[in-house]
């Protein structure tokens, strides 16, 4: 690559390895970025509670499920069950929608642009001078206050 300087690792380091010396941070910085580091471990761990858990209580260890799931599991064995059931229901008729969706559009184009408004016709319908008109084409944001009848009371930037 012409033009780039080329970037050298230091003799004996791994080149893949962006930070060779993270005691060159600030204190604040490290503590901050471990803090972090600690938090999304203690998330990931969190995710992974329930596998772990089945696993356990497959190997007999039955006393994880008393302390996590609830001492009658049984109930919550029976929710999941319905949670599933639903959460099944709800994307077979969300799939089943879209299919008829496509079946019922499939080759009909219904989006398009509006017809355009003239100059005369966006006066009339606001009630704006054509001073107002340009002056509102012109900025970058408007503000028009209404009367209670919908009239078009004051027009400025």
């Amino acid at each position: 690559m012409k033009g780039r300087p080329s970037i050298q690792a230091p003799e004996g380091a791994d080149p893949v390895v962006i930070i060779d010396r993270p005691e060159l941070q600030a204190r604040w910085r490290r503590t901050v970025y471990s803090a972090m580091t600690l938090v999304a471990w203690a998330a990931w761990m969190y995710l992974w509670l329930p596998a772990i858990t089945l696993v356990a209580w497959f190997l007999g260890y039955r006393r994880f499920v008393g302390e996590i799931v609830a001492p009658e599991g049984g109930i919550i064995l029976r929710a999941t069950l319905v949670y599933l059931l639903i959460i099944g229901a709800m994307g077979l008729i969300l799939i089943l929608w879209s299919r008829y969706n496509v079946f019922r559009f499939r080759g009909k184009t219904r989006r398009g642009a509006g017809e355009p408004v003239s100059d005369r016709e966006m006066m009339d319908r606001l009630e704006i001078s054509p001073e107002h008109l340009s002056a509102l084409r012109g900025s970058k944001s408007a503000f028009i206050r209404y009367g209670e009848d919908g009239a078009v009371l004051h027009v400025g930037e």
